[in-house]
């Protein structure tokens, strides 16, 4: 048995292809072979004679869980950070905002304190390739409440509190609700996958919710997957190849996650859109407008928890968030999932929906009513709003003199455009010089909001800021 989770049991045996088999925490799991690999897995149809009774968990007051996973690199797990910088330092509601005993990021458990604890094989070793790393019961053996920490060297705040922050102030208080982070630094979209170890976790972290729920006498659902990535797979990936695996993904996670959990309701996957490319060695961004047009397909399926530029970055790298940052991004994925749940029509984000240029004059219409604030994003022209437009051929036209009302913005065009032979486009906060540093005050970024009377952290304006994207002009 596994000696880092002594249990009381009568008898525990294996056979066949196990190579070894332990409990903990109300489950039984095993090691097989499968190849050359060491397999590892949940028993889901054995009972443990004498497992301890009751479950820890810090819920009250409610009669079900909902549950969100977040899943991506680094920026996902809160990088490259300062420890006085942690913020969500103690629970802001254990009663309804939990997570699984591991923190927010339960793999640390693994790599910072069970790690010499364990009997099994691991290949590679504990401490690298994480993602190759099976996620154990004892990161999520019970219910706690929700709180940031400071872990090994740079780990610090996620965007799990800002994220259940939002849930907490609009889903009934008679919701509890789980979130986990399953992330790994440094891997590509193509390592959390189905069939890779990544995936598999995440599907672990729904079979323990969906069983605590049971357990404590409650419904059970899986809201979203919330995904913070782009950045390992930022150059050589076109715009079809990103749009079109998140397509995949969300409907692997879909049908996967609906059969743990018997739902019938949609499992979207939120994304927050990338910003990070000029420090990456690109002018544009592929990943960046694969996000949107995923987003446009679908938008119950896919959304878009708003773009990355209105959030100052790392100076160190120009790629992560520091923690206030990570904090906002997950509030803004929050008021999005909770719009999903409660059955409103879901947030849309702010973006062009049309672009019509007739003669020098350029319409542009917008998903919801168009509010300029140069105070939260600053140093942009005031003719362009940091917007551009593209042609392949002849000359290319320059924006200026905006005029907003309602839901659209009118611009003159300094050269007429046509459509059918120049290949025209309206560009948003989709261009920036190679080198500088994303955020606010450089970098891609655009001054038009949709403008939101929502507050997150410290008083924050939660208003919906111009993704980046690219839509074709007509005449």
């Amino acid at each position: 048995a596994h000696k880092s989770a002594p249990q009381t049991i009568r008898r525990l045996t294996w056979s066949g292809d196990v190579k070894n088999c332990w409990a903990d925490h109300h489950f039984v799991h095993f090691v097989r072979k499968l190849g050359n690999n060491d397999v590892i897995s949940d028993a889901q149809d054995v009972s443990i004679m004498g497992a301890p009774g009751g479950l820890q968990s810090t819920l009250s007051g409610v009669n079900r869980i909902v549950q969100v996973l977040i899943i991506g690199q680094s920026v996902s797990l809160g990088a490259v950070q300062l420890p006085a910088d942690l913020i969500s330092t103690t629970p802001e509601d254990p009663t309804r905002l939990v997570m699984f005993g591991g923190g927010t990021r339960p793999m640390d458990a693994v790599l910072h304190e069970l790690a010499p604890a364990y009997e099994l094989d691991y290949s590679p070793t504990v401490g690298t390739n994480e993602d190759q790393l099976y996620l154990p019961g004892e990161t999520m053996d019970k219910l706690v409440g929700l709180k940031e920490r400071f872990i090994g060297t740079v780990w610090g705040e996620t965007p799990a509190a800002g994220l259940g922050r939002q849930l907490l102030a609009r889903l009934p208080s008679t919701t509890g609700i789980l979130i986990s982070g399953h992330g790994v630094g440094g891997t590509p979209r193509a390592t959390y996958q189905r069939g890779t170890r990544m995936y598999d976790n995440m599907m672990r972290a729904v079979a323990r919710g969906k069983a605590y729920a049971t357990m404590l006498g409650f419904t059970h659902r899986v809201l979203a997957v919330y995904a913070v990535n782009g950045e390992e797979s930022q150059l050589g990936t076109s715009v079809a190849t990103w749009r079109d695996g998140d397509v995949t993904f969300q409907a692997n996670l879909d049908d996967d996650i609906k059969a743990i959990t018997g739902q019938p309701e949609e499992v979207p996957l939120v994304l927050s859109q990338i910003a990070s490319w000029t420090t990456q060695g690109a002018a544009t961004s592929n990943i960046a407008q694969g996000q949107f047009e995923a987003a446009r397909l679908d938008n119950t399926k896919i959304m878009l928890a708003g773009p990355r530029y209105s959030e100052t970055h790392t100076a160190a790298d120009g790629i992560h968030l520091p923690a206030d940052s990570s904090k906002v991004i997950g509030e803004r994925a929050g008021r999005l999932i909770a719009a999903f749940e409660l059955g409103t029509t879901p947030e849309i984000d702010m973006y062009c929906t049309s672009a019509v240029a007739t003669g020098t004059t350029l319409v542009t219409t917008w998903s919801r009513d168009v509010v300029l604030r140069p105070d939260l994003i600053t140093g942009l022209s005031a003719a362009t709003l940091g917007c551009r437009v593209t042609v392949t051929s002849g000359s290319t036209p320059t924006l200026s003199n905006p005029v907003v009302f309602d839901d659209t913005i009118t611009w003159d065009l300094s050269v007429a455009v046509n459509a059918g032979t120049q290949n025209p486009k309206f560009c948003c906060a989709d261009f920036g010089t190679i080198g500088d540093q994303p955020g606010p005050t450089a970098g891609p970024r655009s001054t038009i909001t949709g403008d939101s009377s929502d507050e997150g952290y410290d008083t924050r304006d939660l208003v919906y800021h111009a993704d980046t994207h690219t839509i074709a002009i007509t005449n």
